[in-house]
């Protein structure tokens, strides 16, 4: 994880290192059991000495998880949000990833000898990189958000 890569993501100066390790061992723990909708014990991860409340309290105020309270369960359960994944796991943003489909289009633009191939590759970098670049965000955020 790359702590403050994103606007509004950074973590804490003084326990970065600690909030680092916290949340890649939730997202460890998660994706151990396969990403359950309901989360994991906390109890599950894997870190010493064991994590106090406010700096799971800090990871849920900082949007990289949420608590789920489940009445079949005594014990209070994580789950990592898809921002607190895309950290964990030094992801790009989904504006990224749509900036590097569209400088891919360009690249393959410029090396294609097929003059019609051509145009069809500048139309998709322009689409993409204008007017839908608002909608494939939105598409690349919602399947990462269905982790």
């Amino acid at each position: 994880m790359r702590a403050g890569s994103e606007a509004g993501s950074s973590l804490p100066l003084g326990t970065r290192t600690q909030a680092q390790g916290l949340l890649e061992a939730l997202v460890d723990a998660y994706e151990l059991v396969g990403a359950p909708e309901y989360g994991v014990p906390l109890t599950a991860l894997n870190v010493s000495p064991p994590p106090t409340q406010g700096e799971l309290r800090e990871l849920a105020r900082q949007e990289l998880a949420e608590f789920v309270d489940r009445s079949d369960q005594a014990e209070s359960q994580l789950r990592p949000t898809a921002q607190g994944v895309r950290l964990a796991r030094n992801w790009p943003t989904p504006g990224a990833l749509v900036d590097a489909l569209t400088v891919a289009f360009e690249r393959e633009a410029e090396i294609t000898p097929d003059g019609e191939a051509r145009s069809r590759l500048r139309q998709a970098a322009q689409a993409v990189g204008d007017f839908g670049r608002d909608v494939a965000v939105g598409v690349v955020t919602k399947q990462l958000e269905g982790l």
